[in-house]
C-alpha cells in the first residue's frame, strides 16, 4: 500500500498544500495534524499545517519523488469610498490558484512562502491592497488584486479586483509561468452618484458586470474552485463582492471564502481565513474588508 502525505500551509486567506507520494509503508511525520484513509485509492493521507505567514525552507524526505501541489495566494482587500456621499466600492480579487497533480521534486529543500491577505484601507477613496504571493518551490500563486475605492479600475492580481465606472482588474495567474487559475473583476459601465461597484474575480469565474447606473446592487464575487487534496471537497479562492451605495443591495462573496459587500447599514466582511478569498467592498459609509 502506498503511503501518501499531504503538507498544507495556511494563513489569513491563503493556502498552500502539497500531497507527497511515498513508496514505503512508514510514518513520515511523528505528529501529523490530521490523517485520513481514502477508501477509493486505499491510501493513507497525513496532513501537516503551517499557519505562520512568511517564508521558510522545508525539507521533504529524501525518498519523495513527486508531489501533488495546490497553492493559493492571499486575496486582495475591498476598496473604501468614504469621501463620496453615494457610491459603492469594489470587491477584492481572490488569490491566484496553482494546482499540479504531479510535480517532480528535484531538490528536497523546498522554499515555501505563505502570502497574507491584503489590508483594507481605512479612509478616503482608497483602493484595496493586493494579497501576498504564495510559493512552493518554483510554483508561484499571485496575490489577488485590490478592489477600487472611488472611481476607476480594480487592481490586477491573481484574480482582478472589482471596479466602478471602468473595466475590472485583470487576472494575472493563468498567463504566468506557473499557470493556474484566476479571473478578472467585474466591469462597470458608469459611475454616477448612486452607482454600485463590481465584485472581484474568483479562481473559477469572473465577477458579473454592471451597467453603472443609480440604484444598482453590487455584484457578487466570482466563484472559486473546489479541490479534495485534504480529503474533503473544499472551495478555494472566491472573489470579494462589490459594495452598494446607501441602502441598496450589496453583493455576496463568491464560493471559496469571498467576503460580502457593504451598504450604509451592512458592513462588508473579510475573506475567510485559509481559503484565499477576496475581501468585500465598502461604500460611502463603510470601509472595505481584508
Amino acid at each position: 500500500m502506498k503511503l501518501i502525505s499531504i503538507y498544507s500551509i495556511t494563513t489569513k486567506r491563503a493556502l498552500l498544500v502539497a500531497c507527497c507520494t511515498i513508496f514505503f509503508s512508514v510514518n513520515v511525520f511523528t505528529q501529523p495534524d490530521t490523517s485520513y484513509y481514502d477508501t477509493v485509492s486505499s491510501k493513507i493521507y497525513e496532513v501537516m499545517e503551517f499557519t505562520s505567514t512568511g517564508s521558510q525552507t522545508y525539507q521533504l524526505p529524501c525518498y519523495v519523488e513527486e508531489v501533488e501541489v495546490l497553492v493559493v495566494a492571499g486575496g486582495g482587500s475591498g476598496g473604501t469610498s468614504l469621501s463620496f456621499n453615494n457610491a459603492g466600492s469594489g470587491g477584492g480579487g481572490a488569490g491566484g490558484v496553482v494546482h499540479k497533480s504531479s510535480y517532480k521534486i528535484i531538490s528536497h529543500d523546498i522554499f515555501i512562502e505563505v502570502g497574507a491577505g491584503g489590508i483594507a484601507p481605512t479612509s478616503g477613496n482608497t483602493t484595496g491592497e493586493n494579497g501576498g504571493n504564495s510559493i512552493f518551490d518554483n510554483l508561484i500563486a499571485i496575490g489577488g488584486g485590490g478592489g477600487i475605492g472611488g472611481n476607476g479600475r480594480g487592481r490586477n492580481g491573481g484574480s482582478g479586483g472589482g471596479s466602478r465606472g471602468s473595466s475590472g482588474g485583470s487576472a494575472l495567474q493563468s498567463s504566468s509561468t506557473s499557470g493556474g487559475f484566476g479571473n478578472s473583476g467585474g466591469n462597470s459601465g458608469g459611475s454616477p452618484a448612486g452607482a454600485a461597484a463590481t465584485g472581484g474575480g474568483g479562481a473559477g469565474s469572473a465577477a458579473a458586470n454592471l451597467s453603472g447606473s443609480n440604484g444598482e446592487a453590487g455584484t457578487d464575487g466570482g466563484a472559486g474552485l473546489t479541490f479534495d487534496i485534504t480529503g474533503s471537497q473544499i472551495y478555494y479562492a472566491g472573489g470579494g463582492a462589490g459594495g452598494a451605495a446607501q441602502e441598496n443591495v450589496p453583493g455576496s462573496g463568491g464560493l471559496g471564502g469571498g467576503g460580502n459587500g457593504a451598504n450604509d447599514t451592512i458592513p462588508s466582511t473579510p475573506g475567510i481565513n485559509g481559503l484565499g478569498g477576496g475581501g468585500g467592498g465598502g461604500n460611502n459609509n463603510q470601509r472595505g474588508s481584508n
